[in-house]
């Protein structure tokens, strides 16, 4: 029942809301502004803005760079240059 609920009401799987969620901190790792992390994962500014202002509100982190080094001493994520991309 679960999963037939699921595939009908949420389209979108959430094995890939957490990809983006990892590429937008890898972004915000990586020093990127919005329109950078926008273009570079083709998504438009104000989506990105909005993953950035959830994540925040999520975390309880104060400003990006705060939640940048959170994500990165979390081990949650790594830069680019660190996965040789």
């Amino acid at each position: 029942f679960q999963k037939k609920y699921m595939e009908q009401n949420c389209p979108l799987d959430w094995r890939d809301a957490v990809h983006y969620i990892v590429q937008i901190l890898r972004a915000l790792v990586d020093g990127l502004s919005n329109d950078e992390m926008a273009e570079r994962l083709h998504l438009a500014p104000s989506t990105v803005k909005t993953h950035m202002r959830h994540l925040l509100e999520k975390t309880g982190c104060e400003n990006r760079t705060q939640l940048a080094l959170q994500a990165r001493l979390s081990g949650l994520v790594v830069g680019s240059a660190e996965l040789g991309q």
